[in-house]
């Protein structure tokens, strides 16, 4: 397709869509700007979390097109470029409605790739700016004038998942439109649909299990002249601290825990790496809860010990929702402490987001590391 365009045709055109270009510059500028401050960011990467979205639009025309309103469909495809990068490429079709005295309707056809911003991750509520372009085809009254011709878009979304439903996002948008159709027309478009996500559900964790080993000389009974059968029982650290049953003052210690002489924890940081919570929320899972059970059983044999509960996560996400969401859970992990009957005085929640990482958060299974929840152990005075 070729275009021939003179200084005057130029000129008009530009005025007469410069608040779109005007919105679909300063979207652009803001991500340039984003690149360069850490331009490694916006190296291509593996796509992440495909989607498939369907919807429906309203579209408010251009006085110049002559029609009432439009109504119509579109489909996209969509895959994460770079974090908080996304790209969608799409299809519409919508019958512009003019009314029974002004005869057929016309129709609209396009294709296009939009560019997407999206601020925080998907599952969450999370607002997000576009910008695309992109081919479409006015199919009108007369039929001379039928063709294809260009346009650029730009505008706002939101999205959030659904009904607790882990592959599948609700979405609305917002749009203005720039068809060079008729020497240039500017439309308006609001959108509702959905996303169903084509990632994999991911397999929860293995539960761990601590195991008790309990070692018994059974008792043996044979017929000689002895006084009396002798039952031997080998003593065994039930918890594993190192320290053996019959001197271990505080029998439930937690799995990895440091000791004392008497099997009672001195002042440490114990690090869980396998509490879990449903995804992008706050809410432990069943899972979650059992592997706490433990702690539970601890902090009831040491009524001394208090506990300060730390969130962290990993490097994914803005700091604000990071640490926002750290704090949750971790107020979460003590509301679960306090419901299986710890004193409320002797527990403290604080979220530190992704400012204290333990690993590297280049590998996923650095990531999975930083994601954690711990407890700083204090001897109450």
């Amino acid at each position: 397709m070729r275009f021939s365009l003179s200084g005057t045709y130029l000129r008009d055109h530009l005025s007469a869509c410069w608040p779109v270009h005007r919105l679909a510059l300063a979207f652009v500028s803001s991500l340039a700007c984003s690149s360069m401050a850490s331009a490694d960011e916006l190296k291509p990467a593996a796509a992440a979390d495909p989607y498939i979205a369907v919807g429906g639009f309203y579209l408010v025309p251009d006085d110049k097109r002559d029609v009432n309103f439009g109504l119509g469909v579109d489909a996209a495809y969509g895959w994460q470029w770079t974090d908080p990068l996304w790209l969608e490429v799409h299809a519409s079709s919508a019958t512009l409605d003019r009314s029974k005295n002004m005869g057929t309707d016309f129709y609209l056809y396009g294709a296009g790739i939009n560019l997407q911003y999206a601020f925080g991750n998907r599952d969450e509520l999370t607002p997000y700016l576009l910008a695309g372009a992109g081919a479409s085809y006015n199919d009108v009254v007369p039929s001379r004038i039928d063709g294809w011709n260009h346009f650029i878009d730009a505008g706002a979304g939101l999205t959030k998942n659904l009904l607790g439903f882990e592959n599948l996002r609700w979405r609305v948008e917002a749009q203005v439109i720039y068809d060079n159709f008729m020497g240039g027309l500017l439309d308006y478009r609001v959108s509702a649909g959905l996303e169903f996500s084509l990632q994999k559900k991911r397999p929860a964790p293995e539960p761990q299990v601590r195991e008790v080993v309990r070692e018994v000389v059974k008792e043996v009974v044979r017929e000689v002249p002895v006084p009396t059968p002798v039952t031997v029982v080998k003593d065994v650290d039930s918890d594993g601290d190192g320290v053996i049953d019959s001197r271990d003052k505080c029998p439930d210690t937690p799995k990895g825990a440091k000791v004392d002489g008497d099997g009672c924890v001195i002042e440490q940081t114990l690090t869980f790496h396998d509490v879990t919570f449903e995804t992008n929320s706050a809410r432990l899972t069943m899972n979650g809860r059992r592997l706490l059970d433990s702690m539970v059983a601890f902090l009831r044999s040491e009524p001394g010990v208090t506990a300060v509960v730390e969130g962290h996560t990993d490097n994914r996400g803005s700091d604000g929702y990071n640490l926002k969401l750290s704090q949750a859970r971790a107020e979460s992990v003590r509301a679960y402490l306090i419901e299986e009957g710890i004193g409320a005085k002797r527990l403290e929640a604080r979220g530190f987001g992704k400012r204290r990482p333990m690993a590297s958060n280049d590998t996923d299974a650095g990531r999975e590391a930083n994601r954690r929840v711990e407890f700083v152990l204090r001897k109450a005075q």
